[in-house]
């Protein structure tokens, strides 16, 4: 299903369902702001506009105070909204990282010359880097298996990035000295694109890879 051309994503995985879900709830409540903030603007560009010969309304500080209470209150709630429909998600996701037990571990290596390197079933892959200077890493692992990822920064100096598979609804950030990990279910056969979602520099949008689960 796809509303203007957004999209969620399509392939299978233990997580596309949740995080398609939660994509439709967090649209549909920004389209209904949205809606509600244009049709506010409307009604006061018409109703308040300057005519020839008007008189500023004189200073009324409780409407003032009214209106300031209003400006912080929606926001709040909105807050509020999006916090209660983000929860559920987030319960179900800790749920299958904790009750997904992984068959398979894959190691993902961010180096600090805007390259992926995979190490997984004791074979490292390397990237290639092509004339246009992209740098792109195959990783051929099985599909129909539960993967522990392990993500890591590396190098004298090592910066953010976040691993991001569109397809697979599976982001997670790559942090100096911190190893983050996720399980992820690749139910269908496929190849997937890897993009670093997190700026990182100057070749943050050559820093590519494939999985390719067969």
């Amino acid at each position: 299903m796809a509303f203007f051309g957004l999209k969620p994503a399509v392939a299978e995985s233990n997580l596309t369902e949740l995080y398609n879900r939660l994509f439709f709830e967090v649209l549909v409540l920004s389209v209904a702001v949205f809606a509600l903030v244009l049709i506010l603007w409307t009604y006061m560009l018409v109703r308040y506009r300057k005519g020839i010969g008007a008189v500023a309304a004189p200073h009324n500080p409780i409407a003032l105070k009214r209106l300031q209470t209003i400006w912080i209150a929606v926001p709040i709630l909105i807050g509020l909204l999006l916090l209660a429909l983000s929860l559920p998600a987030l319960s179900e996701f800790e749920y299958e990282l904790n009750n997904t037990p992984p068959e398979e571990t894959v190691i993902v290596e961010a180096t600090e010359n805007w390259q992926w390197r995979f190490y997984y079933n004791n074979q490292t892959f390397r990237p290639v880097t092509d004339e246009n200077g992209i740098s792109m890493t195959t990783l051929t692992i099985p599909a129909g298996k539960s993967y522990l990822f392990i993500l890591w920064s590396s190098g004298e100096n090592p910066i953010i990035h976040s691993f991001y598979i569109y397809e697979l609804n599976f982001k997670m950030d790559v942090v100096p000295h911190v190893n983050n990990t996720i399980v992820v279910t690749i139910e269908k056969p496929g190849s997937y694109l890897i993009l670093c979602a997190e700026y990182c520099g100057a070749r943050h949008s050559m820093m590519r890879g494939v999985l390719e689960a067969i």
